[in-house]
């Protein structure tokens, strides 16, 4: 029996062993399938294109291209260690990190890997972090327009630095690429909001991390990428892997399609992009210019006389403040602009007043036959009905000194469209500040002939800041940021921590948009029924400046934003058939707007410390925001200082991401901070690109401005509107640097039209074409024809 037993045991230990190897193949064939490999493990998922290496544990990958050298799409986080409910398959893979309930999904098809991070947490997550000194070459930013960071340029890596960028202001596109030696790698972002980009040194590199935050009340708590691998062929790769993104998602349209709903848009082709400067009552130019001293002093003679007189009149009504600056210009030999436009401020305000007119005060003067006293039917009149009347009375007055008030106004009138039109410009788009608290347009005659000339003008116009209704009609208010009190109470959006988010410049608060919708159309509708204007611009409405709402009245996702601020503007642009302005480009506008200001100069310098000290002798300062007919700030001459040339206008360094996927959806131009002519040491750079790119440039207008820089802007208008006529809505199909410098560029539009530009100091030959230092051809493909600018 003993011996039975042995031989039982030995038998079933023999057995058992057998067991054990054989469950130890069946593991090793299943987890080719989908089992869970040991801890630490590298797991690899691959095709014909590449072998992607993933660390579960630190969600490091390294990426091996077929013979090329390896690259690592995300460097290894500190932050993860344990995993649970891993599988795998030879081109997926997915986890689970339980102390932050997050799943991470990969698959591996063609040339994209895509990756999406679950959470049904609210914390931050961190991926990817791109930390490699080898290999690496640079950073390819839609940032703006777009931006090629070479990581080994020692400056550029002491701006980048401590900097963040969110992923719908800061990238304006939600993508960024990677340059490596051999080829060029896109990150598609899936979830372009609640992202922070941020840089920092790692042993004289870059080292660059991607953080999503979940906020608590957004219910879509994933985000993720598309990484697609490509050839180092183009160093705008990146933008025509989002472009064909877009297309194949079904998300992005096309100007053509815009013109069904907005036919108006075709004005836009050739067109130059402007802001008009004046008063919009009276402007310092409705006197004429030798006869401010004559006025003046008639009106001070007048003001001292026993008997009532306009003159009189005029002193009981001004503030005055403004009396005694026209005390002062009648003691000057050459009257100053300042004293000129603070008078014609005070007088403004005189004739916006229904009781200005007074019988006695006037039984001399004689009145027009259809004169009607605004104190007689104050309730049938407009305040431009008031002010009309009182300016064809105070014209009435002194008629030697003043010019008709049909012809009033400076930058914003019929005088400056006429001078214009008359030069030879056939299109233009323009706009102007609506700077009266009212937000009335006192000159609706301008938009009836800007039509008439085929221009397209719009009101400047905002609901990004509110401010408290007490600071109405001073200095520290704007109009646009007025609404009711109730509003400044309950609709100011509330951040994570409690605090009320501060509006533009730290003043007032941000208004939400859910809020301000009725407000908006209110207003909205007001402005246009009081003056057919064609177009219409939205300030910050495209700018991508997002925010969450904690408040319990107005909740609100960074999605939900953005969803709000297109829904504005597409009922403007569909319900009075406008054209579409607004400030920035960010790519969820796309779709609505057919004008993006800022895309390719901006006052907002991100990399740079730029000096807006209050120097008034520094060559750097902008300048302040009067008089009204021309801000200093839009049209003092300054100087951008090396750090700002270098990261915004340097041509090596700029890219053209954005005209790449969106040139055929909206135009871009510059903010008009920093206007086609604001800049003197980058003004010749800034006008190349612009060409290059085949985009406006961006002026800013009166009378006087326009006759000073006529010859300039023609010059400029007669090379470049011809070409735009055609191609403005056309597909930018390539970019490319033609020598290693970056200093000669070439783009082509629809393959019709190569734009080569050289930024270099030495001639450079273009097929047998001599392109001299600092100038531009335009080539068409089909003959060969060329035209060179300047």
């Amino acid at each position: 029996m003993r011996i039975l037993t042995q031989i039982r045991n030995h038998l079933t230990n023999k057995f058992l062993s057998l067991l054990i190897i054989l469950s130890g193949i069946l593991i090793t064939i299943s987890a080719t399938l989908l089992l869970i490999p040991p801890a630490e493990d590298i797991v690899d998922i691959k095709n014909n294109l590449w072998n992607i290496q993933i660390v579960p544990q630190t969600f490091n990958i390294i990426c091996k291209p077929a013979n090329k050298t390896e690259f690592a799409i995300s460097s290894p986080s500190p932050k993860h260690n344990t995993i649970s409910n891993l599988s795998y398959s030879n081109n997926s893979i997915k986890w689970k990190y339980p102390a932050s309930n997050t799943l991470v999904s990969i698959t591996l098809h063609d040339d994209e890997l895509s990756i999406n991070i679950n959470s049904s947490d609210s914390a931050d997550f961190t991926f990817p972090i791109i930390d490699q000194a080898q290999n690496l070459k640079a950073l390819i930013l839609p940032h703006r327009e777009g931006m090629y960071v070479p990581l080994s340029d020692k400056k550029w890596r002491r701006l980048l630095i401590n900097t963040e960028l969110d992923t719908t202001e800061g990238l304006t596109i939600p993508f960024f690429g990677l340059q490596l030696n051999n080829y060029i790698l896109t990150y598609i972002i899936t979830n372009r909001y609640n992202n922070l980009i941020t840089f920092e040194d790692n042993n004289n590199s870059i080292k660059t991390t991607f953080t999503h935050t979940f906020p608590t009340i957004n219910p879509n708590r994933q985000y993720g990428f598309i990484i697609k691998l490509g050839d180092n062929t183009s160093p705008v790769l990146p933008a025509k892997a989002y472009r064909k993104y877009l297309i194949d998602s079904n998300k992005f349209v096309s100007m053509k399609e815009k013109l069904h709903t907005t036919p108006k848009a075709t004005r836009l082709l050739g067109a130059i992009h402007g802001y008009l400067w004046g008063d919009l009552r009276m402007s310092y130019d409705d006197v004429y210019p030798d006869k401010w001293k004559t006025i003046c002093d008639k009106i001070i003679a007048q003001s001292k006389s026993n008997e009532p007189t306009p003159g009189k009149r005029i002193k009981e009504l001004i503030n005055p403040e403004y009396w005694d600056t026209l005390v002062e210009l009648t003691q000057q030999e050459y009257p100053s602009d300042y004293h000129k436009s603070t008078v014609a401020l005070g007088l403004s305000e005189v004739l916006s007043r229904n009781d200005f007119y007074s019988s006695d005060y006037f039984s001399e003067i004689s009145l027009p036959n259809d004169f009607i006293a605004p104190n007689k039917n104050l309730k049938s009149l407009s305040p431009k009905d008031i002010f009309d009347i009182n300016s064809n009375l105070l014209y009435a007055c002194y008629p030697t000194e003043l010019r008709q008030p049909s012809k009033w106004g400076y930058g914003y009138s019929t005088r400056m469209l006429e001078m214009l039109h008359s030069s030879g410009i056939e299109r233009a788009r323009l706009v102007h500040d609506l700077w009266d608290f009212g937000m009335i347009d006192y000159r609706p005659e301008v938009a009836i002939l800007a039509d008439k000339f085929g221009y397209l003008l719009g009101a400047y116009d905002g609901y990004d800041t509110i401010h408290d209704p007490k600071y109405y009609g001073t200095d520290e208010s704007w109009s646009t940021a007025q609404f009711n009190k109730e509003l400044f109470d309950k609709a100011i959006v509330v951040q994570s921590n409690g605090d009320k988010k501060n509006g533009f410049g730290g003043t007032g608060g941000t208004l939400n948009p859910i809020a301000a919708r009725p407000f908006i159309e209110e207003r909205v509708r007001r402005i246009i029924n009081a003056t057919p204007y064609n177009s219409y611009f939205i300030d910050c409405d495209a700018f991508g400046e997002l925010v969450d709402d904690y408040s319990t009245l107005y909740p609100m996702t960074q999605e939900k934003d953005a969803q709000e601020l297109v829904s504005r503007m597409k009922w403007i642009s569909k319900t009075f058939n406008l054209v579409i302005g607004s400030e920035g480009g960010s790519s969820y506008a796309a779709p609505v707007i057919h004008v993006a200001e800022g895309m390719i100069s901006s006052s907002f310098f991100s990399f740079s410390s730029y000096s807006k000290e209050a120097d008034k002798d520094s060559p750097y300062y902008l300048g302040n925001c009067y008089p009204l007919h021309a801000p200093a700030i839009f049209f003092r001459p300054a100087l951008v200082n090396d750090d700002v040339l270098y990261t915004e206008y340097a041509p090596q360094f700029r890219l053209p991401l954005n005209e790449i996927v969106f040139h055929d959806s909206f135009i871009s131009t510059n903010h008009y901070a920093s206007g086609s002519l604001k800049f003197s040491n980058v003004k010749k750079l800034a006008e190349l690109t612009s060409l290059l790119y085949l985009v406006p440039p961006m002026y800013h207008f009166n009378i006087k401005e326009f006759t000073k820089n006529k010859a300039t802007i023609l010059k400029h208008y007669n090379f470049f509107s011809p070409i735009h006529k055609q191609l403005g809505f056309s597909q930018m199909t390539d970019f490319n640097w033609l020598t290693p410098d970056h200093l000669v560029q070439k783009t082509t539009f629809d393959n019709k039209l190569e734009m080569i530009a050289n930024f270099g100091s030495t001639t450079f030959t273009y097929k047998d074409i001599e392109i001299p230092p600092m100038s531009i051809i335009a080539r068409w493909l089909a003959n060969g024809e060329y035209t060179t600018y300047p």
